[in-house]
C-alpha cells in the first residue's frame, strides 16, 4: 500500500497523490472529499456518494479554511495553490497519512541530527 507524490513548485504550486492507498482510503475516482485546513498541513475527508452537493457548496460558500473537491477520473487527488501556500506546505517532504476515509497531509519539520 503506496501513496505516490508528484509535486510542481511554481507560481502556483500543485501536489499530486496517486497510488493503491488513496483507493484503499475510499479517495477512488470521481470521490467527493472536504478539504480542511489543519494544523500545519490539510486534512481531507471523503464524504458520501449521497452528499447533497448543492448544501454542501452553501455551507462552504465563503469559508477560507475549507472546501471540497473530488478524484480525479484517472485515479489522481490534486491539490494546488492557496491550499498548499495556507497549509504551509510549500515544498517537499510531506507526511502523508491515509486513514480509512481520511487523508492528513502535514510539512515535516527539520530534523537536526547531534
Amino acid at each position: 500500500m503506496s501513496i505516490h507524490i508528484a509535486w510542481q513548485q511554481g507560481d502556483l504550486p500543485e501536489l499530486t497523490l496517486s497510488g493503491t492507498a488513496l483507493a484503499q482510503a475510499g479517495f477512488s475516482a470521481g470521490a467527493l472529499f472536504r478539504i480542511s485546513l489543519y494544523r500545519n498541513g490539510l486534512m481531507l475527508n471523503r464524504l458520501d456518494d449521497d452528499t447533497d452537493i448543492a448544501a454542501l457548496v452553501a455551507e462552504l460558500d465563503g469559508s477560507e479554511t475549507e472546501g471540497a473537491d473530488w478524484v480525479s477520473d484517472n485515479g489522481e487527488l490534486t491539490l494546488a495553490g492557496d491550499w498548499l501556500t495556507q497549509s504551509g506546505l510549500l515544498t517537499p517532504p510531506f507526511s502523508i497519512e491515509a486513514l480509512p476515509g481520511r487523508i492528513m497531509i502535514r510539512a515535516e519539520s527539520d530534523v537536526m541530527l547531534a
